[in-house]
């Protein structure tokens, strides 16, 4: 995909670009107002593609799926980045590194929080059990959004003192601690978060799916 496709999805996920004109697309994106016609090629193209959504004329541009009618060719989901499976040794990185653009067959969703996929690093998910499929180094996990205490043995992305990791979790209410717990060939030890770490702790997500590299 051209870089300038790149920055313009991902201003995508952020406005709607019907509303915005393409001299105010090219300044979001840090491109020159004077590339006009550039940028509504680009646009052009990502709808073609199948990236985008909608037309200036029905007043919504949006990434597919996000508003788009059930028909729609790919939901386009962002990847943010990077989290291990094992320790929580890989920091955190929001920044999207590019898309997976899926038919909405592959992915089913609940609730309001946004869809995105975090590139797994480790071995210490390969036997989980999302939708039949373990997580293994380089595969894509399909998060979605949450901030609220999951339920139990629900797999989950969370962030560590900074660092993002995918764990199944329990509530160990007995002893006032969650415990982030692998699924691995190999023994891996829990991960236990105490009331006291809680400052150092976020759920991120659900995992939903797994796409396999």
């Amino acid at each position: 995909m051209h870089s300038i496709q790149k920055k313009i999805l991902e201003l995508a996920h952020k406005k709607n670009l019907a509303r915005l004109t393409y001299a105010e697309i090219a300044e979001r994106i840090a491109e020159s107002t004077e590339k006009i016609q550039l940028i509504k090629y680009h646009v052009e193209k990502l709808i073609i593609d199948g990236y985008l959504a909608g037309s200036k004329k029905t007043g919504s541009i949006v990434p597919a799926g996000a508003n788009a009618e059930k028909n729609t060719a790919f939901i386009s989901i962002p990847i943010l980045g990077t989290a291990n499976c094992g320790d929580a040794l890989e920091f955190a990185d929001e920044q999207v590194d590019g898309y997976l653009n899926l038919s909405p067959s592959m992915v089913k969703s609940s609730g309001d929080g946004k869809l995105f996929a975090i590139r797994a690093i480790g071995e210490s998910m390969n036997t989980a059990h999302v939708n039949g499929k373990s997580i293994e180094d380089g595969d894509y996990v399909i998060v979605q959004e949450s901030t609220a205490v999951p339920s139990d043995n629900s797999y989950v992305l969370s962030v560590i003192d900074g660092a993002a990791n995918i764990k199944k979790f329990v509530n160990q209410r007995k002893h006032n601690r969650y415990a982030l717990l692998s699924e691995s060939t190999k023994e891996q030890s829990p991960i236990y978060i105490h009331e006291a770490d809680y400052r150092d702790f976020m759920i991120n997500g659900l995992v939903i799916d797994v796409i396999k590299k």
